[in-house]
C-alpha cells in the first residue's frame, strides 16, 4: 500500500524514515552527477595533471571527444565551480582552463581512488591492467 501524501508527512508507519546519512547521500550522488559522465572526469585528470590548459590543447588530450561535447563538459565543471576559464585578448583569442581551489581539492582526493584503482587494475578489467597506469 503507498502512503498518501498526509501519511506520509505526518509520520505514519508507512512513511520512510530518513537516514541520518541521507545528506552524505545526496552530496555523493550530486558528485556522481557531476562526474559521472564519461569525459568530465578525463578532463579533470588532464588539467590536475598538467595545470593551466589551452582549449586546443585540452581537445588534443582527451582522445575521442567532439568539439560539442568538450564545451558542454567544459561549461558544466566551470559553473559548478571545478574549473576556471580564462580568456586571453590575443589574436586570434586564447581559451585556457584551470583547476580552481574547489577542483584542486576534489583532485587531491580523486587521487586517492586513481590509486586504488591502480592498485586493482587486474581485478578491474584484466586486459588492461598494463596498459593504464598512473604514474605515482
Amino acid at each position: 500500500m503507498v502512503p498518501t501524501p498526509e501519511q506520509a508527512s505526518e509520520g505514519s508507519a508507512l512513511a520512510r524514515p530518513r537516514s541520518p546519512d541521507s545528506q552524505s547521500s545526496c552530496a555523493a550522488h550530486e558528485l556522481i552527477t557531476i562526474i559521472g559522465d564519461r569525459w568530465s572526469t578525463l578532463v579533470l585528470i588532464q588539467l590536475g595533471d598538467h595545470g593551466q590548459t589551452r582549449s586546443a590543447d585540452l581537445k588534443r588530450a582527451v582522445e575521442g571527444i567532439s568539439q560539442k561535447v568538450m564545451t558542454s563538459c567544459l561549461r558544466r565543471l566551470e559553473d559548478r565551480g571545478l574549473i576556471a576559464r580564462t580568456v586571453e585578448a590575443t589574436v586570434p583569442v586564447s581559451v585556457s582552463y584551470q583547476l580552481t581551489p574547489f577542483g584542486d581539492s576534489f583532485f587531491t582526493a580523486f587521487g586517492q581512488l586513481r590509486r586504488w584503482a591502480d592498485d586493482h587494475a587486474s581485478e578491474l578489467d584484466p586486459t588492461q591492467a598494463d596498459e593504464c597506469a598512473v604514474p605515482p
